[in-house]
């Protein structure tokens, strides 16, 4: 019933931008007030879980249901998905070691960065 759901939705919404204000204001209200629809805010706070592999099976469901609904979200999930990869070419895994020309500083500083964040969420 879900997928027929998004899929009713794809088709009214078109696979870009809707050209219509009508169709643009509709589907947004659809996607934000929706029933198993998240708002784009939520679609982006679901990023980092969705790519560790830490979501529900409903909440995949409702997470790539909305990227095939918003051509926005899926062109900000591709751009977050490829910094990652050009930031893991460039840098390394996050599991190698921290280079010995690193400020401890710096090092001290992004971990703080990193434990205020998770605190927060």
């Amino acid at each position: 019933m879900y997928n027929l759901y998004i899929n009713t939705l794809n088709k009214f919404r078109g696979t870009g931008r809707p050209k219509s204000k009508f169709k643009q204001q509709l589907g947004g209200k659809l996607l934000k007030y929706g029933p198993g629809l998240v708002t784009c805010k939520q679609f982006d706070g679901f990023l980092a879980d969705y790519l560790e592999g830490d979501l529900s099976s409903r909440q995949i469901k409702v997470f790539e249901g909305h990227m095939v609904l918003c051509p926005m979200c899926r062109a900000h999930f591709q751009t977050y998905v490829a910094t990652f990869e050009m930031t893991r070419l460039a840098f390394g895994s996050s599991h190698d070691p921290i280079p010995d020309h690193v400020p401890e500083e710096l090092t001290l500083a992004v971990i703080d960065t990193i434990n205020d964040t998770q605190q927060r969420h």
